[in-house]
């Protein structure tokens, strides 16, 4: 549990790492289209071209490293599900082994050892009956 606690502390920095690189590239794009506004109200056309390649490239940038953050992020995420389904696993089967101990205990309780054989009063596999094993 230590070390699926740890992957996702790790986990969760990176992604955090994903997030802010993922608003740089979104603020770089938003610095570019506000200069293509300002460019387009000067009405200067050398301006305006060059506001709108560099908003073009800074579309282009965002979407091509966005998508490979958001690749990163579901990678992360799909990541963590399974190591969350293994540890769920390993919590059932500790579960049904508790229950399996608790059953146990009850019928030792009730004065019947259900781990021997013989259980029923029937002889076990050598033929002693329960008086045999102490039972």
């Amino acid at each position: 549990m230590t070390i699926n606690q740890a992957e996702s502390i790790v986990s969760g920095v990176r992604v955090a790492d994903l997030v802010a690189e993922h608003q740089a590239l979104h603020e770089r794009y938003e610095q570019a289209e506000s200069e293509l506004a300002a460019a387009t109200a000067t009405g200067d056309p050398a301006r305006i071209a060059s506001s709108r390649q560099a908003r073009d490239a800074a579309s282009a940038i965002g979407d091509r490293a966005g998508r490979a953050l958001r690749r990163e992020m579901a990678g992360l995420a799909e990541a963590g599900f399974e190591r969350n389904g293994a540890l769920l696993a390993q919590v059932c089967t500790a579960w049904s082994a508790e229950d399996a101990a608790h059953a146990a205990l009850a019928g030792r309780s009730q004065g019947l050892p259900p781990l021997l054989d013989g259980v029923d009063g029937a002889p076990d596999d050598e033929g002693h009956g329960p008086e045999a094993s102490g039972r």
